[in-house]
C-alpha cells in the first residue's frame, strides 16, 4: 500500500456546532480535504476518522473510505492528532511477512 490520508472530523465542536458538515459553497466543509487528497493522486486511499456516522456517510459520498467509529476517548478536544492518527494507522497498516 502506498501512502494514505486520514481526514479527522469529530462532531463535538465547541465554538461552531457541526462545523465539519456546514455547507460552504454548496458542499459540506468535510468534502474539501477529502477531494483535495483524492485529486492530489498522492494517496492510495483517503479515510475518514470520526465519532459520527452522519459525518461518515457524508465523507463516503465524497469518496472517503471508513474503518470504524473513533472511540469516545479520542473524540473530545483533549485528544491529540497523533493519538487519532495512531489508531487509524493501526487499523489500516498490515505488516508484510516474507
Amino acid at each position: 500500500m502506498r501512502a494514505i490520508a486520514i481526514v479527522l472530523a469529530r462532531s463535538s465542536s465547541k465554538r461552531i456546532k457541526n462545523k465539519n458538515i456546514i455547507d460552504f459553497f454548496n458542499k459540506p466543509m468535510l468534502a474539501y480535504p477529502i477531494e483535495a487528497a483524492l485529486n492530489s493522486k498522492l494517496f492510495e486511499k483517503v479515510f475518514i476518522s470520526s465519532d459520527s456516522m452522519e459525518y461518515v456517510h457524508i465523507a463516503k459520498n465524497y469518496g472517503a473510505s471508513f474503518l470504524n467509529l473513533r472511540p469516545k476517548a479520542l473524540a473530545d478536544d483533549r485528544a491529540t492528532t497523533l493519538e487519532v492518527m495512531e489508531i487509524g494507522r493501526a487499523h489500516v497498516w498490515t505488516p508484510v511477512t516474507a
